[in-house]
């Protein structure tokens, strides 16, 4: 079970960078483009399972896995950790767990590790010589929340030669944005099937491939 707690409602990317991707030099459809990049995000964001705002989850768990081996600080297995949905993983920022008296408590981060892996989830597990407390049975025995996202674009005033938006959101994923932007401005009412349709879904999945994360499946 998870749920998102909150979201930067700040675009990772400027409004002036989508104008420019759609030609449009005008103000007066400022609104509407930001309402269409907000919907081009969360597209991506639950096609994805990544963050491309800052956002903090919270995901539930009957038990915490298995510990780390011992010595090399290695975890033995991807199955004896608990996958974290979302991606790319800031921090971990807290564990809660219901007691066995089913009251609520917080369990302290210190005793997990967290392990990043290259096209894979990220994973939490137990450090070596932690002691996983004892719970209440329940599906949501333990609750882990955490930050995850590219982080908020970063605007530079320049005085006469105007605003620089910086992104930290990589360029498959802006031009991804950008490219559902254009089909959504494109087409204000329900999409007619055809070949610019058919290509556009066709580049857009290429894009997005680097990005869908192996093991969620």
């Amino acid at each position: 079970m998870t749920y998102r707690m909150s979201r930067s409602d700040t675009l990772p990317l400027s409004l002036e960078a989508v104008k420019r991707h759609l030609s449009i030099s005008h103000f007066f459809d400022d609104e509407r483009l930001k309402l269409l990049t907000w919907t081009a995000i969360d597209f991506i964001e639950n096609e994805c399972n990544v963050a491309i705002c800052n956002s903090v989850w919270q995901q539930s768990t009957p038990n915490l896995g298995t510990t780390c081996q011992p010595y090399t600080g290695r975890y033995h297995s991807r199955n004896n950790g608990i996958r974290l949905l979302h991606y790319p993983v800031l921090t971990l920022d807290h564990c809660y767990y219901w007691d066995s008296d089913n009251n609520p408590q917080e369990f302290n981060t210190d005793n997990l590790i967290l392990l990043h892996d290259y096209r894979y989830p990220s994973f939490v597990q137990l450090k070596y010589g932690a002691t996983q407390p004892v719970a209440f049975n329940r599906p949501d025995s333990f609750t882990l929340e955490y930050s995850v996202g590219y982080g908020e674009a970063e605007i530079t005033v320049t005085g006469d030669e105007g605003t620089t938006v910086t992104s930290s959101l990589p360029a498959g994923l802006q031009h991804a944005v950008m490219m559902l932007v254009s089909e959504l401005n494109e087409n204000r009412e329900s999409s007619v099937t055809g070949s610019i349709q058919a290509a556009t879904q066709i580049g857009l999945n290429r894009l997005l491939a680097p990005y869908k994360m192996e093991g969620w499946q």
